[in-house]
């Protein structure tokens, strides 16, 4: 049953984003003939959209993805050539596992410093905002309460929510031509699902990469048999996130000819 849901999700996640590539595709080259790209100006104003913590969070994220890749894909398909070629140029099969525990250690660091940062933002913009008395006799608990609630449901939230519902429908209409180019809020339906996609990795490819890591420790009070689950999700998973990232992520980021060759925001 773990073997077919996984390969269920794998099929459907890539049938549904793949279609919404290719569908994207020529209203892209669309875009790019209409708004050819200018040449870079180095005295025009430029605006920073990200902090350098979330500069360099990503930048590592990129080098630990990469690496999990590499060294996980090597180890998932040791039977091929090509995989037995790179495990060796990694300096072979146990090598690669270690640089893919280290990888894994720098991805748990880099996302839990990410939450350390928005839990330490909220309190300082709750403190910033003064005594109680500033804020219409609001104790600081509810200032801290409130940031908290902007942060989760405001307009600049990077929760779903039904706007993204009808922006995608929207997008929808004008990859078919039924409507004109919609407007987007501050974070698009995609840039959520990308952001919200590394915490659902972190969980199910981090916890199942424990399991196996550790299996004696959890083996103790789990039944042995979950280890050969974690040992399906880790991989089809981990192949999910990997085929996502380079195909999906890449064009919507990268690829898309209005964006090609790189999206500099970050």
């Amino acid at each position: 049953w773990t073997f077919w849901g996984m390969t269920s999700l794998l099929l459907g996640t890539f049938g549904f984003f793949w279609l919404h590539t290719l569908l994207w595709l020529p209203r892209a080259l669309q875009l790019r003939k209409e708004h050819p790209p200018r040449p870079y100006d180095p005295g025009e104003h430029q605006h920073i959209r990200f902090p350098l913590l979330y500069r360099w969070l990503h930048g590592l994220m990129i080098v630990s993805f990469i690496t999990l890749a590499l060294t996980g894909m090597s180890l998932k398909f040791s039977y091929t050539r090509w995989a037995q070629v790179l495990s060796h140029l990694l300096g072979g099969f146990e090598t690669a596992g270690f640089i893919h525990r280290a990888a894994a250690v720098a991805m748990f660091c880099l996302f839990f410093t990410h939450l350390w940062d928005i839990v330490s933002r909220k309190r300082r913009e709750a403190a910033a905002k003064g005594p109680p008395s500033t804020e219409r006799g609001r104790s600081p608990l509810a200032q801290w309460a409130g940031s908290w609630k902007a942060l989760l449901f405001g307009p600049d939230s990077m929760l779903p929510n039904l706007t993204d519902l009808w922006e995608f429908r929207d997008t929808l209409k004008w990859y078919l031509g039924l409507s004109a180019h919609p407007r987007y809020g501050r974070w698009t339906y995609w840039e959520k699902f990308d952001y919200f996609a590394v915490f659902w990795g972190i969980a199910i490819i981090g916890s199942s990469g424990l399991m196996l890591w550790f299996p004696e420790a959890f083996t103790r009070v789990l039944p042995g048999w979950l280890i050969n689950v974690a040992t399906i999700i880790h991989s089809d998973e981990a192949l999910l996130a990997t085929g996502f990232i380079f195909t999906v992520h890449f064009f919507n980021t990268h690829l898309r000819p209005d964006k090609f060759p790189m999206d500099l925001a970050v």
